[in-house]
């Protein structure tokens, strides 16, 4: 017989699993997934998916920060802001008719964010996962904009933090 979970502070517990990484296994196959689309996109082999998976992985980034380190001027959000538009500048191209390719500079920052996401997926805890995947799906399915914070000139290149 299942025992009760306790209920602390008016939340239920959560099972031992949800505390627990993502599986090493999981964590491979979502950077595999990532690198690939990189890989595509930068050698002018890709389309609107790999666009999708790396706006996506921007962001699941964005909503995988840890919440209780304030923002600064050197943080992670300046590189996801830099990445982010980085795959707008291909998305405009593409729409006007040129391959679905990245720049130089555009590689180099979605590159950027994918090793800084590749740690944060190693660390994060499965429920800060799945809680940050269920927002992205949120914001995509409703259509809405980014939920970044609108870019600010002359903003560093930090790293994101979990």
């Amino acid at each position: 017989m299942a025992r009760p979970l306790k209920i602390r502070s008016g939340r239920p517990a959560m099972p031992k699993a949800m505390l627990l990484p993502l599986s090493t296994e999981h964590v491979r196959r979502l950077q595999l997934q990532h690198h690939l689309a990189l890989a595509a996109l930068s050698s002018s082999r890709g389309d609107v998916e790999q666009l999708a998976c790396l706006t996506g992985v921007v962001h699941l980034s964005y909503f995988l920060r840890d919440p209780n380190v304030p923002d600064a001027p050197d943080d992670g959000l300046a590189l996801l802001q830099h990445a982010e538009m980085a795959l707008d500048a291909c998305l405009a191209r593409a729409a006007q008719g040129e391959a679905w390719t990245l720049q130089d500079d555009e590689h180099a920052a979605i590159a950027r964010l994918l090793i800084e996401h590749d740690a944060q997926l190693a660390r994060v805890r499965m429920h800060r996962y799945l809680d940050a995947w269920e927002r992205v799906q949120r914001v995509t399915a409703a259509g809405a904009r980014s939920p970044l914070p609108a870019a600010v000139q002359g903003a560093g290149q930090g790293t994101i933090s979990t």
